[in-house]
């Protein structure tokens, strides 16, 4: 579609639930024509091999994380004329065990 592709995503925070490690809930700013985000994840900056969608919404909370594994996430805004740049990666943050 023509048109200027979508902003790259702002704000981007993950945080891990205290109480069920295997549960992080994801927020970020809105972009302007966005539709979806796709959000990827993996377990180092460079290997965010399990992406998704999400319609309609800027926050998202995601159930299905190892206890003691660290992960990555991207969101990049999906508009009619493509998807934005890459973001800045974020990483989950680290377990309170972690040395």
């Amino acid at each position: 579609a023509a048109g200027p592709q979508p902003s790259p995503v702002c704000g981007l925070q993950v945080t891990r639930d205290a109480s069920d490690r295997r549960s992080a809930t994801l927020a970020w700013q809105a972009v302007d024509g966005a539709y979806a985000y796709e959000v990827a994840m993996g377990i180092a900056p460079d290997k965010l091999y399990t992406s998704f969608l999400v319609y309609g919404d800027t926050k998202y909370t995601l159930h299905a994380l190892g206890l003691r594994s660290r992960y990555w996430f991207r969101v990049r805004a999906v508009g009619e004329s493509g998807l934005s740049e890459t973001g800045q990666g974020v990483r989950a943050d680290q377990l309170e065990t972690d040395a």
